[in-house]
């Protein structure tokens, strides 16, 4: 009620608007716009799997040729109506053109990947160059969510790169698979505060900067948990933590501050778990450490949540 009713006083809010924000502020008025998307996403995928089993279980009557024909038209459908809907392209965020515009150029991109590995099963054009698939579609990726403006193809071409990358490398015995994610993670976080800075959807900074720091983390955890305190991977997490944390107080968002203390918190509890021979005391500090921890996010998430005035 504070906000509502100091912009009540400087902005003149009439009653009625005063009201829709305080249900906004307390609670009782929600959004379900997310949830709802992640649903339209979710019914998408079910679609390609559709496709993909009706293709396998017709296969012998259809033939390959005519199946990959029917995903080049499919592609190129949601492709061209994507190009046709879509305005020009702008470096600044962009609202999607119609309803469904967001799930057709998905689909696109999903239909072009089963057509990519169908080709490659049926007729092996690549054969140990399979991964140039990855590559090829990652690029395209890219430049779809950035003439298209969307997070959620950007994130598919990440992958496909992450893919890519990871099959070319292991060629290359002087990097184990722990560096290499580390190395990609700092290349996307990089990248992501490059382009932000020169105001090239800025936007999307989120997106390199969550799939960074999940690598990050992930491949610190995996040296940290076998050896606890005793590698320098630790005090590299605990640094990682320290950023993440500040970063979220910073941006005041409730997300990496949750993904930040979770990290930090199996970090520094498998280091204290291998300090501890009792399995009594471990037990205990984990209940107790963990009870505090919940705790400590519920609490953080209504202030960070919570906007100033």
């Amino acid at each position: 009620m504070k906000c509502v009713d100091s912009l009540r006083a400087r902005a003149g809010l009439t009653d009625p608007q005063a009201a829709l924000l305080d249900d906004i502020e307390t609670g009782r008025l929600f959004s379900l716009h997310r949830e709802i998307k992640a649903l339209f996403y979710l019914g998408a995928t079910f679609i390609v799997f559709g496709v993909g089993a009706t293709l396998k279980d017709r296969l012998m009557e259809l033939g390959p040729l005519t199946i990959l024909s029917v995903l080049a038209l499919a592609v190129a459908a949601c492709y061209g109506y994507c190009f046709k809907k879509a305005g020009p392209y702008s470096e600044g965020k962009t609202g999607s053109p119609t309803a469904g515009f967001d799930y057709v150029l998905y689909l696109g991109c999903a239909f072009l990947g089963l057509a990519f590995g169908y080709a490659e099963a049926k007729f092996q054009l690549l054969d140990r160059y399979w991964d140039f698939y990855l590559l090829g579609s990652g690029c395209l990726f890219f430049a779809l969510a950035y003439r298209f403006d969307n997070r959620f193809v950007l994130s598919m071409a990440i992958l496909n790169l992450a893919g890519w990358l990871g099959v070319r490398l292991k060629h290359f015995e002087m990097l184990d698979v722990r560096t290499q994610a580390m190395l990609f993670a700092a290349a996307l976080i990089a990248l992501g505060k490059f382009l932000e800075d020169r105001k090239v959807k800025a936007h999307f900074t989120d997106t390199y900067l969550l799939f960074g720091l999940h690598l990050l983390f992930w491949s610190l955890l995996a040296d940290v948990f076998p050896k606890g305190f005793a590698c320098w991977q630790f005090p590299v997490l605990a640094a990682l933590t320290v950023f993440a944390l500040n970063y979220s107080f910073k941006r005041r968002r409730f997300d990496y501050f949750l993904y930040s203390t979770v990290y930090g918190y199996l970090g520094f509890s498998s280091g204290v778990v291998h300090h501890i021979s009792d399995s009594s005391a471990v037990s205990l500090y984990v209940l107790v450490s963990s009870v505090a921890v919940i705790v400590t996010v519920f609490r953080m998430r209504r202030s960070l949540e919570q906007d100033p005035c």
